[in-house]
């Protein structure tokens, strides 16, 4: 289909470090909240429907294990270049930032494809903007405002990233129609506990993605 025929269009993933170019072969330090699964069933019923959805679409999907919201990014080195006393104090600097702000209860959905792949938007939004709002200001104190760089989205759970080569786009009205008939509801209710301090990796050209922690769940406290 031709894009010039549809406001949205889905074009392949870069994956951005702040707001320059991901370093190519280095692991990134995020805040992510991960999306536990176990602990919420009806959304890890709804998961498997949206990847059925996307069959045939130039995506790869995210693996269960990796899905999450990303909170924000310390956009000014790459990992290893940051100490493991730096690390324990940014992680005590977001604790004690998140101390007032509470596990979030609310509903992610429905699914949408558009940008660089599909996604599930947060809402209500306003509590996890706070955890972002919170955890910028643990960054900029520890980093300072070179690592304060990353422009904060909605909240959202990507689900699958575009692989499309760049430059080339696809028309997403029949991803969309596809995952709005993939499932009865489009809306599941998803807690969030804690978030994590991560290592990210991952590749613009196969598109692979991965991260693991580097501290220690760090709570929503309330």
């Amino acid at each position: 289909m031709d894009p010039k025929k549809t406001g949205v269009v889905v074009r392949g993933q870069r994956f951005q470090f702040g707001s320059a170019e991901w370093p190519a072969g280095k692991g990134v330090l995020q805040v992510y909240a991960p999306v536990a699964l176990e602990r919420n069933p009806a959304l890890a019923e709804l998961i498997p429907k949206f990847r059925d959805a996307m069959t045939g679409a130039p995506v790869v999907a995210v693996p269960d294990r990796y899905l999450h919201v990303t909170i924000d990014v310390v956009a000014d080195v790459p990992l290893e270049r940051i100490p493991d006393s730096e690390l324990r104090e940014l992680a005590a600097a977001i604790g004690e930032n998140l101390t007032d702000v509470p596990p979030f209860r609310g509903t992610a959905g429905p699914a949408i494809a558009g940008g660089t792949g599909a996604k599930l938007y947060i809402s209500p939004a306003s509590p996890l903007m706070l955890a972002q709002r919170q955890v910028r200001t643990a960054i900029r104190a520890v980093r300072g405002e070179p690592a304060a760089t990353w422009i904060q989205p909605r909240p959202h759970v990507t689900t699958h990233f575009c692989t499309l080569p760049p430059g080339e786009t696809i028309d997403s009205d029949p991803w969309n129609r596809n995952l709005y008939k993939a499932v009865d509801s489009l809306l599941a209710p998803i807690e969030i506990t804690h978030v994590l301090l991560v290592e990210v990796r991952a590749d613009d050209t196969t598109r692979e993605f991965s991260w693991s922690p580097v501290s220690d769940p760090i709570p929503l406290a309330g």
